[in-house]
């Protein structure tokens, strides 16, 4: 289905959005998160409170979490779909922060399957909301999202847009 892994592209996307955590946090909806944005490790534990990680350990569960994620990806793509490199690198970013059972339920993943890529885009836009309310972060990642996907250089975007 897809040309090549984007792991790297990917791994570097996440990175800038989800930022290094040393130490175990409560990420907005409330959920232990350490590392890259980790809630669940590689051997299927989930994160607690009091957890520490280094920066090698949370490279390797988000490494770890991309492969999974690509591997689910590919199941539900239909196999008539060919994405592109930017394309996947915007759903695993994506898939990453919303979770692939949402993803499963999308009217985004719909699209892309009726191979309707330019409405599929849009739908990014409606995943900026946490707990009810709108969060700017997730509102700049989403648009960097749409962008990728749309091949407008989202990967790209500059610090400047981020700090906005």
């Amino acid at each position: 289905m897809f040309i090549d892994y984007p792991f790297p592209e990917a791994v570097d996307f996440i990175k800038k959005f989800e930022g290094f955590s040393e130490d175990a946090y409560l990420d907005p909806a409330k959920v232990p998160t350490i590392g890259y944005g980790t809630t669940s490790y590689s051997n299927g534990e989930k994160v607690k409170m009091g957890e520490k990680i280094s920066y090698a350990a949370a490279d390797k569960e988000l490494l770890a979490d991309i492969k999974a994620i690509y591997a689910e990806l590919c199941s539900v793509i239909d196999k008539s779909i060919k994405l592109h490199k930017h394309e996947v690198t915007a759903l695993l970013s994506f898939i990453y922060n919303v979770g692939m059972s949402a993803f499963k339920k999308s009217e985004m993943l719909f699209l892309i399957n009726e191979k309707r890529m330019s409405e599929a885009a849009l739908q990014f836009s409606r995943w900026d909301f946490c707990g009810g309310k709108k969060l700017p972060g997730l509102t700049k990642r989403r648009v960097s999202e749409q962008l990728e996907f749309s091949n407008k250089t989202g990967y790209g975007l500059d610090n400047n847009f981020l700090k906005r």
